[in-house]
């Protein structure tokens, strides 16, 4: 499993370009589904943070620590997220 097939999958769930995953734009959007993205990249990959960052567009390896964090805090206490990541693992690992 790339993070490539990652984006492409959740870019496609969300219904946004894979372009805008690795945009720095700020939209509210984006910014959900991007951290999705890239905290189901260190989840299902072997790739470090620096690395996942420089297919996100160059981000900042704390970029993508901050990310993984606030989406494991978010399934904390938010369902939708919860089920929509749960959903998105199965997709891929299947």
């Amino acid at each position: 499993l790339t993070v490539e097939e990652i984006q492409k999958t959740v870019a496609a769930h969300f219904n946004i370009k894979i372009s805008d995953l690795k945009s720095p734009k700020r939209l509210k959007a984006l910014v959900l589904p991007r951290q999705i993205a890239m905290y189901l990249s260190r989840q299902l990959t072997s790739m470090s943070f620096p690395e996942i960052g420089e297919r996100f567009g160059g981000k900042d390896h704390s970029t993508i620590i901050h990310a993984i964090k606030k989406i494991e805090n978010l399934q904390d206490t938010d369902f939708q997220v919860r089920s929509v990541i749960s959903s998105l693992k199965n997709t891929l690992t299947r």
